[in-house]
């Protein structure tokens, strides 16, 4: 569950002084991320480490989220996919849905698609959200997303 005590602490650990800006602007961001992914709230995602993505997690990779990969304002789509296995570093990660934004740098041809499996180096993300709820054929709080939506929200 992310909360305003899950963010202040995360902006104190980060050694921000003015934390009251820094919990809204990740406010924000985490709105952003969601946009693509209809139906998940904030009871359904926990803000996690890279030593937390651990096989059988169901995890949403953004590079803009608080500047994970070095920049907030890239056009990249964050990723929902679920973590298979994990040696050291790298997961392989089957990806379960593409969120909103352009994605013209990262995947121009548009072949990054639901369903495959791909290995990544997980440290590169320093925040990443989780999805602590499990998808259910018969309702609940992810059912629209998992069983309606078209899992690919890129404009």
């Amino acid at each position: 569950m992310i909360n305003d005590d899950i963010l202040v602490k995360y902006a104190r650990s980060k050694g921000i002084i003015e934390w009251p800006d820094y919990v809204n602007y990740l406010k924000t961001q985490i709105q952003e991320c969601k946009s693509g992914f209809p139906g998940f709230s904030d009871t359904d995602l926990s803000l996690v480490g890279p030593d937390k993505a651990i096989p059988g997690t169901r995890v949403i990779l953004d590079d803009n989220f608080d500047s994970n990969c070095g920049t907030p304002n890239t056009d990249h789509a964050p990723i929902l996919g679920y973590i298979h296995d994990r040696i050291g570093d790298i997961v392989k990660i089957e990806i379960e849905g593409i969120g909103s934004g352009l994605d013209f740098t990262r995947d121009p041809d548009r072949k990054l698609r639901w369903g495959q499996i791909h290995e990544i180096d997980i440290t590169r993300w320093h925040a990443i959200l989780r999805l602590d709820s499990k998808p259910k054929p018969d309702g609940g709080p992810i059912y629209y997303y998992y069983n309606r939506h078209p899992r690919d929200s890129r404009w």
